[in-house]
C-alpha cells in the first residue's frame, strides 16, 4: 500500500479509514524509498485495531532493469537506512528537474515549484509528473504520459540512482527487516529473479493482482525450492481501479501471519522457518 508520501493518492489517515471500511485485519504501508508514513501508519492502525508491520519499497537496478525490494519489519529509526533514502530523495528531485527540462522540448512546461512549496521533501517521481501533466491538460489520461514520454528509455526518461538489490537487501537486514522481491511477474524473467535470490532476498511477493495463476504457481515453486517466504500485497495506490482490487484482492491472513512469525523469529535470533 502506498500513500501521498510516495506515489499514492491517499493520506495515511484516509488509507487507514479505507482499510477499516473494508474490514481488513492487517496491513503494511510500503511507500517507495521513504519511511515518513510509518509512525502515523502504526499509530492509526493501533488506534483502529488493525495489525501493522512496518514497511518500505526500495527502488533498485540490476543489469539495467528496475527491481523493487520490499522491506518488512524494519527499524524505522535505523540511521543507515534513512541515510540511503535521503540520498535517493535528493536524486529523485534532481531527476525530476531533468525530466521537466526534457518535457520542455515537447512543448510541455511544468515548473517544479508547481508540486508545492515542500517539493524538496517529496519523494517525487514520474507518477507525480504524469498527474501534473493530466491536471494541466497536456495529456488526455494518466497512462498517456508514460506511453508517449516517461516510459523506460523513452524520450523524456531519466534513469534513477543506481542502487543494487544486494545493497537494499543488506540495508533492510541491518535494520532488522525481511527483504522480499516485489511483483516478480512484472517485466522480470527467471534470470532476473535468480539474480535477486543470489543477492540474499528472503521472499517473493507471489499473491499480487496482476500475476496470472500460472505465474503464481511458478513463483511458489521457485520460493519453495529456494526456501523463501511466500508473501502478497495489493499494491494499492488510490487510483480508481485500485478500489476494485482492494475489494477483491485481499491477501489471505495466514500470509501475514507467516510474515509476522518470520519477523519474530529473526528478532529473537531463532531458526527461521519460511513455511
Amino acid at each position: 500500500m502506498h500513500t501521498v508520501y510516495s506515489d499514492g493518492k491517499l493520506s495515511v489517515a484516509d488509507l487507514i479509514e479505507l482499510v477499516n471500511y473494508y474490514e481488513i485485519e492487517a496491513i503494511s504501508i510500503t511507500d517507495h524509498d521513504t519511511l515518513k508514513s510509518q509512525r502515523e501508519g502504526l499509530s492509526l492502525a493501533n488506534e483502529n485495531g488493525i495489525e501493522y508491520i512496518t514497511g518500505v519499497e526500495v527502488s533498485t537496478i540490476l543489469e539495467g532493469k528496475e527491481i523493487h525490494i520490499l522491506g518488512y519489519g524494519i527499524d524505522t529509526e535505523d540511521s543507515n537506512l534513512n541515510h540511503l533514502f535521503e540520498k535517493i530523495r535528493k536524486d529523485r528531485v534532481q531527476r525530476t528537474i531533468s525530466i521537466l527540462e526534457k518535457l520542455r522540448n515537447y512543448g510541455i512546461f511544468i515548473d517544479i515549484k508547481e508540486f508545492g512549496s515542500d517539493f524538496m521533501d517529496l519523494n517525487i517521481g514520474r507518477p507525480h509528473i504524469a498527474r501534473k501533466m493530466l491536471e494541466k491538460g497536456w495529456i488526455n489520461n494518466y497512462d498517456e504520459a508514460f506511453q508517449k514520454y516517461l516510459y523506460n528509455n523513452g524520450p523524456c526518461y531519466v534513469p534513477k540512482m543506481d542502487v543494487h538489490p544486494k545493497v537494499a537487501i543488506e540495508h533492510i537486514h541491518d535494520a532488522g527487516g525481511i527483504a522480499v522481491l516485489a511483483h516478480p511477474g512484472l517485466m522480470l524473467n527467471e534470470k532476473d529473479i535468480e539474480g535477486v535470490i543470489d543477492s540474499g532476498v528472503d521472499g517473493l511477493e507471489i499473491y499480487y493482482p496482476k500475476h496470472t495463476e500460472a505465474q503464481k504457481h511458478r513463483f511458489i515453486e521457485i520460493a519453495r525450492s529456494n526456501n523463501l517466504l511466500e508473501t502478497g500485497g495489493s499494491d494499492f495506490h488510490g487510483r480508481e481501479k485500485d478500489y476494485k482490487i482492494m475489494r477483491e484482492h485481499i491477501v489471505p491472513y495466514e500470509i501475514f501471519e507467516k510474515l509476522r512469525r518470520v519477523y519474530d523469529q529473526r528478532k529473537l535470533n531463532e531458526k527461521i522457518e519460511y513455511r
